[in-house]
């Protein structure tokens, strides 16, 4: 990977959200597993995607927005 020409890099846990960007271009930089920090359910883990943007893709796309029924 050439992270070099990552020029945006955001971080997501919905793999929904996920998808969508990966759709438009974005590329996977790392997953990762993590407590929840506002639960209050014991060690309730959740993912955490980072992603980035190459500046070899052109400007800069985001997924349109989408409702929760849209996505459901």
């Amino acid at each position: 990977m050439d992270y070099e020409n990552i020029v945006e890099v955001i971080e997501l846990n919905n793999y929904f959200k996920v998808n969508e960007y990966l759709k438009c271009g974005w590329i996977l930089l790392s997953a990762s597993v993590s407590v929840a920090p506002y639960c209050n359910e014991g060690n309730v883990k959740q993912s955490i995607y980072a992603l980035g943007w190459s500046k070899k893709n052109g400007e800069i796309q985001h997924p349109s927005k989408k409702t929760d029924d849209e996505i459901w």
